[in-house]
């Protein structure tokens, strides 16, 4: 019960992090967003980034629920960040690693839909985001 609350605490907390990590994008400061979402890989998901962007997008939730023992909310927060890295991405025009990103937020948010025990509305709002986000970059 204590690992579920802290972990459901992790998930808030990543969201104000991850709000951080847009406005230091949206403001032109990359290097300050870059910086911070190295600094959030490490310590949500006590790993760097190129460990989880070196996963195979068909491999990623087994690879990281079954070899490496991380819970599903544990997923929730890396989509969450790979969903704004990919945002970054985007704002340096940097569109085929933000199309890569995006797919592997796709995959996890996917997966967490279809192995959720009630409806999740949130999880929903986040996949309907991600395909805007993906048809914005296809139209660019």
């Amino acid at each position: 019960m204590y690992q579920k609350d802290f972990l459901l605490r992790m998930i808030e907390m990543i969201a104000e992090v991850i709000a951080r990590i847009l406005r230091l994008s949206n403001n032109d400061d990359k290097q300050k967003a870059d910086l911070l979402l190295a600094s959030a890989y490490q310590d949500f998901l006590k790993r760097d980034a190129a460990f989880f962007h070196h996963i195979p997008i068909d491999e990623l939730c087994t690879e990281l629920l079954e070899k490496h023992h991380y819970e599903k909310e544990h997923l929730q927060i890396l989509a969450e960040l790979f969903f704004a890295e990919a945002q970054v991405q985007k704002k340096i025009d940097n569109r085929q690693k933000a199309l890569n990103l995006v797919k592997k937020a796709s995959v996890i948010f996917d997966y967490l839909i279809d192995s959720a025990l009630n409806y999740p509305t949130d999880l929903l709002l986040r996949k309907d985001q991600i395909k805007s986000f993906v048809k914005k970059l296809h139209q660019e």
